[in-house]
């Protein structure tokens, strides 16, 4: 598997962003936003089988009321959003996911429902 750095992922958002993910960040803003993220392992990014970047995703993580609220997603093949929110539940179990979803707040809670859709239980 190939290394990549931020500014590959920079690179991933500025060439497939397309509607709300990531709406007029400049450069510099994704990649400052991602180096935060990755110190506080909250943020990830997904490799298809050809080796390239398919996904990038930047969540923050609010312990005291256990939500993750995911700030940007961007994909570009089926299945990636499974994976991430897959990784998510495994690093902060028991956290609600939270995000903007067309233009409105969703919660998605941490059910028994969900997390058998995901197959992770």
């Amino acid at each position: 598997m190939a290394n990549y750095q931020v500014k590959d992922l920079v690179n991933f958002v500025l060439k497939n962003r397309k509607g709300k993910a990531f709406q007029e960040w400049t450069a510099d803003e994704i990649a400052l936003a991602f180096s935060k993220a990755f110190m506080k392992n909250e943020a990830a990014w997904s490799i298809n089988k050809q080796g390239e970047i398919d996904g990038v995703i930047i969540a923050h993580a609010f312990p005291e009321a256990k939500i993750l609220y995911i700030e940007n997603i961007l994909t570009t093949s089926r299945g990636v959003i499974k994976s991430f929110l897959q990784l998510y539940y495994k690093l902060y179990p028991g956290f609600s996911i939270e995000a903007r979803r067309r233009g409105k707040y969703t919660s998605y809670k941490n059910t028994e429902k969900l997390l058998k859709r995901l197959n992770l239980i």
